[in-house]
């Protein structure tokens, strides 16, 4: 049997990444393949994967503080990317394992998650030690399905454009991360859609059928946001828009699920809750923080309609059939929308800070649930054909 060595956010605490992981293996593995899975920032062998958020390793603020203090202090004496490039080139003990596995395999294949991205300082001197590996061993090497975002740095832009000449194959998953790679290199890049895509949520499809009218918000913290008066505003509308909604008389109401796909936004899904609790007791506001792709799924069976935050949060809501609209905090999230062909149900921070503009929408579109659900049931057969078709290893 063929091998093949699959480097992905393994070790994320981001369901988003765990899905985008898995499905790229599932590719990999219905291709005929013997897989060896590695996870792509910390360069170790992924032996068990649960496919679960590892919230208990969420680090102490004061602790994580003090040690991001001591991180930056220590950038700004030897130069960020000497220290990125430093960081890659010290785990020696790790490439020797990885080299290993990578001599016994016949190709490479590494993707998912915003890779083309240099907001994590040693990610394009990681990548391009990777794609670096594979070309000097003679190995097939893919790189696929990745976001990218506007690379900021010279020498950031030097490393992703040496990378990417080094691939034998690079496909991103939306129409913004084509232009900016096109941006970097004159290497042919095929654009595709997020392998998250070919998901198959149970075939009843009970989303968005219940009792009860319930929406569903996936808060994002302030990680998310550019600087605090940005995320500030963004948090004051979720809350706004909460008051608005269950004050309608169009539609009661009967509850508001607060969570997040990602662990780092727990945190503040726990204040939105108490912010709104103090101001009223006559609002039902749950609070759940789902661990797995199965949790969000059959959270999402209990809703009627979603505000969407993470991209993946709207990505599998979209496979659910679950109606919804969200906020672009990222580029990502614009090339998200335009793939789905949903650009006036999610919204530019500027707009989504109107709350009693998108609760109005959010009103229209509970009233025209069934006809969006099956605009995006057609919608999902073509982006299953597109997935298709743009598969790399046919």
């Amino acid at each position: 049997m063929k091998k093949a060595i699959v480097v992905s956010f393994y070790k994320s605490n981001n369901i988003g990444d765990l899905a985008l992981s898995k499905s790229i293996k599932d590719i990999v593995l219905k291709s005929g393949y013997e897989v060896t899975s590695y996870d792509f920032g910390t360069i170790e062998k992924v032996k068990d994967e649960t496919n679960n958020l590892n919230t208990n390793k969420m680090p102490d603020k004061c602790y994580s503080k003090i040690i991001h203090n001591i991180y930056n202090l220590v950038k700004y004496f030897i130069g960020d990317h000497l220290f990125g490039y430093l960081a890659v080139i010290s785990k020696r003990k790790k490439w020797k394992a990885f080299i290993l596995d990578l001599m016994e395999s016949d190709v490479i294949v590494i993707g998912g998650g915003n890779m083309l991205l240099d907001k994590q300082i040693y990610w394009p001197s990681l990548l391009y030690k990777y794609s670096s590996l594979a070309k000097g061993k003679g190995k097939k090497s893919f790189l696929v399905y990745v976001g990218a975002e506007k690379v900021t740095s010279r020498i950031s832009h030097l490393f992703f454009k040496k990378a990417l000449n080094k691939f034998d194959y690079v496909s991103v998953r939306d129409p913004e991360s084509l232009r900016i790679c096109q941006e970097i290199t004159k290497s042919p890049i095929e654009e595709t859609i997020d392998p998250v895509f070919q998901l198959k949520p149970p075939e009843n499809n009970f989303f968005g059928i219940t009792d009860e009218l319930n929406i569903g918000i996936c808060v994002l913290s302030s990680v998310c946001f550019k600087d605090n008066i940005g995320f500030k505003k963004y948090l004051d509308s979720l809350e706004k828009m909460i008051f608005f909604l269950s004050e309608h008389k169009s539609f009661k109401i009967d509850s508001f699920y607060l969570f997040s796909t990602d662990a780092a936004d727990f945190y503040i899904v726990d204040q939105l809750k108490k912010r709104i609790d103090i101001q009223s007791k006559n609002i039902t506001v749950k609070v759940t923080k789902p661990t797995t792709l199965s949790n969000v799924i059959n959270l999402y069976s209990q809703f009627t309609y979603l505000i969407g935050g993470r991209m993946h949060s709207m990505i599998i809501a979209q496979k659910c059939l679950l109606p919804y609209c969200g906020v672009i905090w990222q580029s990502k999230i614009r090339g998200f929308s335009k793939v789905v062909e949903r650009e006036k149900r999610i919204f530019e921070l500027s707009e989504f800070i109107n709350h009693q503009y998108i609760a109005g929408l959010i009103i229209q579109d509970l009233k025209n649930i069934e006809v969006i659900k099956r605009y995006m049931s057609i919608k999902n057969s073509n982006l299953e054909s597109t997935l298709d078709k743009t598969n790399f290893l046919k």
